[in-house]
């Protein structure tokens, strides 16, 4: 199973350090990626919430509701916002992030030939990347069609 990890680390206000290795590539690359949009961090909170109401009016089931009490929230708007906000801001032309985005390209291209598994793990501390929907990417969608996305789970020492 071939690998490719994107380890994302804040360097700054203005952004994160990204290092993608692919080790069956022996390759490794460094970019920056921009800061969290305001737009991305407003759809995802607005999709969680969403969510969230969604689950506790299921929770709710032995409970009458009255039409007043029930307020509708279109989940699929929502999923569709966090989408397209992910997919803007990943796919920015940024010249220190588009070199972290061709070379994904050109990786999933080379491991493509070599019709082996592909892995792709997001290693972030930072707990808002953490909890985005990586592979809604398209980049992801179009070029790791059949790869597993994952983000790295950090475990704290006691």
């Amino acid at each position: 199973m071939a690998t490719v990890k994107l380890k994302l680390r804040r360097n700054s206000p203005d952004g994160f350090l990204v290092i993608l290795t692919a080790k069956s590539l022996d390759e490794e690359t460094e970019g920056f990626l921009p800061p969290l949009p305001l737009n991305l961090e407003s759809s995802f909170n607005e999709w969680q919430s969403a969510y969230r109401q969604i689950e506790a009016v299921r929770s709710c089931a032995t409970f009458r509701l009255t039409p007043k009490s029930v307020t509708i929230h279109s989940h699929a708007a929502h999923t569709l916002a966090v989408k397209d906000e992910l997919n803007q801001w990943l796919n920015t032309y940024d010249s220190r992030w588009g070199p972290i985005r061709d070379r994904l390209i050109a990786i999933a291209q080379q491991l493509h030939h070599s019709n082996d598994e592909i892995r792709v793990i997001i290693d972030a501390k930072d707990i808002d990347l953490r909890r985005l929907p990586w592979q809604e990417w398209n980049l992801f969608e179009e070029h790791y069609p059949n790869a597993e996305v994952a983000g790295l789970a950090r475990l704290k020492p006691y």
